[in-house]
């Protein structure tokens, strides 16, 4: 395995993740070497995931969104955002950023979280219906 490291030599010191074929998420810490695996729910594979400086979302073939925290370690499920009951839709995909996550959702909106995962309010993206794919910064 090459270890990257930067102009200066530092290595890196970062947790990647790297969702496997399986539906589960190998994470890594220093140098890329894997740390520990994330398995998802029994029945259920991780289909996505989105990470920053404060939290991690890995979405669900379920359509629910596993969320970790810097706070309480990045290799662990600390909270799990699902669809109201009877909502008819249910998440598709995520963006961290730093100000803000986005949640994409099956119906074409995109829930927008502030931290603390909770949706703060849902967006309409120009034109309805036609997101493919989301992004913050």
């Amino acid at each position: 395995m090459a270890h990257s490291k930067d102009d200066k030599g530092n290595g890196a010191n970062t947790c990647t993740y790297f969702l496997r074929a399986s539906g589960c998420v190998d994470i890594t810490y220093n140098y890329g070497n894997v740390c520990g695996t994330l398995n998802p729910p029994p029945g259920t594979k991780y289909v996505a995931v989105t990470s920053g400086q404060s939290a991690a979302y890995f979405v669900r073939d379920d359509g629910a969104v596993d969320r970790a925290c810097a706070w309480h370690g990045f290799n662990a499920v600390r909270q799990t955002m699902r669809p109201p009951p009877h909502a008819g839709w249910t998440y598709t995909g995520a963006s961290f950023g730093n100000w803000y996550s986005l949640l994409a959702r099956s119906d074409g909106l995109v829930d927008y979280t502030t931290g603390g995962g909770k949706v703060s309010c849902s967006l309409v993206p120009p034109p309805p219906g036609a997101l493919s794919a989301i992004a913050t910064y």
